[in-house]
């Protein structure tokens, strides 16, 4: 085997001009660079029988779906913190509510020791909890959305089983991918990855903002 030191080709022992940019061929490689080059154009040839099966995910698409985890993960600690936040906010509501000591105007409405009504604690607190229940309402939202498109683009094989297991399982049906159906996920999934990515930006903006 020979490899041509200006193109790159690899060719036969038996020539002495490369067959591609035609410039004069040294001596055969040995065998170690051998392997090598055939080892790389094994590769090759995998990665482009891989390109062809209908499962392949492209780069973007691949990026798409790490995206989407590392989304998944950062709502899943916004949910965490904005539950725990909402225990809080409601124990301290409670707590404040169901103080001793309280006076009694002529009315009979609750006046506490920093001057504050019931209804106005009530107020007080209530416009917090619905800012934190709405920012938990979307971020739970945005966690649906990207959890389809994530695994559409890291797992597509595993999504095509489940979504034909009743078929296989139940009816004893065979089932085979087709392109119509890679192409209408894959369009769900990016529609489902910018709904969900925005939806992200915003829960995460609008509870920083609180």
């Amino acid at each position: 085997m020979k490899k041509c030191s200006s193109c790159g080709a690899v060719q036969s022992d038996s020539r002495t001009v490369c067959i591609d940019c035609g410039a004069r061929l040294g001596a055969p490689v040995s065998s170690d660079e051998e392997a090598a080059i055939n080892k790389a154009t094994d590769e090759k040839i995998d990665r482009a029988g891989e390109k062809t099966e209908l499962f392949y995910t492209p780069p973007v698409l691949r990026i798409f779906g790490f995206v989407s985890a590392a989304a998944v993960a950062a709502l899943v600690i916004l949910l965490c913190i904005t539950s725990s936040q909402l225990s809080s906010v409601k124990r301290e509501m409670n707590d404040r509510l169901g103080v001793l000591g309280v006076a009694t105007e002529g009315k009979g409405s609750l006046v506490f020791a920093d001057g504050s009504t019931e209804l106005s604690v009530l107020f007080e607190y209530s416009e917090r909890i619905d800012e934190l229940e709405h920012v938990s309402m979307m971020a739970l939202i945005s966690l649906v959305l990207l959890i389809i498109p994530m695994m559409i683009f890291l797992f597509p094989k595993a999504i095509w089983g489940i979504d034909t297991w009743v078929m296989r399982n139940a009816y004893g049906v065979g089932a085979e991918p087709t392109l119509t159906w890679i192409t209408a996920a894959r369009v769900i999934s990016v529609i489902l990855f910018a709904l969900g990515a925005a939806g992200t930006v915003y829960s995460i903006v609008t509870f920083e903002g609180l």
